[in-house]
């Protein structure tokens, strides 16, 4: 499924180079979120691009352990 965003939010799009560096991993790393792990993405030509929120999201969906007080 193909979904549309609007151009204004497409130029906070990040690459998988800007994900690699937020999480601290390699860009194969990424790419292996985005294929087996359900790490949302985008096609653009050959390229792969993230939406943050989409990440946020992926962040907090995947969060293990808890803070206990």
């Amino acid at each position: 499924m193909i979904e549309k965003r609007g151009e204004k939010d497409c130029e906070g799009m990040l690459k998988v180079s800007d994900v690699a560096a937020v999480l601290n991993v390699s860009t194969w790393q990424v790419r292996h979120l985005v294929r087996g792990r359900g790490l949302p993405a985008y096609r653009v030509g050959d390229q792969l691009r993230i939406a943050p929120d989409d990440l946020k999201a992926w962040l907090e969906s995947n969060q293990e352990g808890g803070t206990d007080a």
